[in-house]
């Protein structure tokens, strides 16, 4: 009897399943410089600049969103750093920080955090977080609400009803694996296009070469799909009611990925929130709006 087309096309992923492999070290790219910490056992790659004025508040702490890296902040981080200490890290398992077997949990990410916050000395600090970070920043100030003075979050994904159909199946046993070996860094391009209002004009040939490199690292996937099993987002809608922490939630009007609906949401549940929503702007207002989040965030900072 022949094999049917599609189970043969699925055999090499159901090979595969469960054998995708971690990395213990960090990624580093020959003739760069990085700054890594030790920190829980991981290495932990994170980018600082003290401010070029004198400090105004606690410092400012960036957490990416899901498959980015502190690269993410990279046309906003140097402004704020002005008048701020501003930290920008790569979450476990993204970016150049280890991606080992074990916990990737919300609450371990958020732990994560303030290790780090504790290695740099950081009593205090302000999390500037986008997507999926956010969930990440409201989990820190949740678990840890003494270490968190304010509040930013970018194109929230926070809800479990945010999960499309790829990311709900992969946390399934064995399919996850089928569909992250499938699918997982395929469409690299079109997926990261698909988050601007105005492609053609913020993204570069550049951009993919990126993405694909890092796609190429050792243990992107499996701590990916390790991620998206850790995410938990049906527990922390019901206590975003508790985190009272003044929060700024910024939206791009033309995101597809987090539409402005969710932003609404989130302003609602949470105790002491403010939303705004910006035009001409998609998933990444940090760089389509880079100057006016600036000044949001600037505004928001004042006592």
């Amino acid at each position: 009897m022949r094999t049917p087309p599609l189970v043969l096309g699925l055999l090499p992923a159901l090979l595969c399943a469960g054998c995708f492999s971690f990395q213990q070290g960090p990624v580093v790219y020959p003739g760069e410089s990085c700054s890594f910490v030790e920190v829980q056992g991981l290495t932990v790659h994170y980018r600082e600049l003290a401010p070029t004025a004198p400090a105004a508040g606690p410092a400012l702490v960036f957490l990416h969103g899901f498959g980015g890296g502190l690269l993410s902040w990279a046309a906003i981080q140097p402004d704020l750093a002005r008048h701020h200490r501003t930290i920008a890290m790569d979450l476990k398992g993204f970016g150049r920080t280890s991606k080992p077997a074990g916990d990737y949990s919300r609450a371990a990410q958020a732990d994560l955090v303030v290790a780090l916050l504790d290695r740099l000395a950081v009593p205090t600090a302000t999390l500037v977080a986008h997507s999926w970070g956010s969930s990440v920043a409201l989990e820190v100030a949740r678990r840890h609400p003494q270490r968190v003075a304010k509040l930013v979050l970018v194109a929230g994904f926070v809800y479990e009803e945010q999960l499309n159909g790829f990311l709900r199946w992969s946390q399934l046993p064995v399919l996850g694996e089928v569909l992250f070996g499938l699918a997982y860094d395929q469409g690299l391009e079109a997926r990261y296009t698909w988050g601007f209002y105005n492609p053609a004009r913020f993204v570069r040939a550049e951009h993919f070469d990126h993405l694909r490199a890092f796609q190429q690292t050792p243990g992107v996937t499996a701590a990916a799909l390790a991620t998206v099993r850790g995410m938990g987002l049906a527990e922390l809608g019901p206590s975003l009611s508790t985190i009272t922490q003044p929060a700024l939630l910024v939206w791009g009007a033309a995101d597809r990925v987090s539409p402005p609906r969710w932003g609404a949401r989130l302003a609602a549940d949470l105790p002491a929130a403010r939303l705004h929503t910006l035009a001409r702007a998609g998933h990444h207002p940090m760089l389509e709006r880079a100057g006016t989040l600036v000044g949001l965030i600037e505004e928001f900072l004042q006592p």
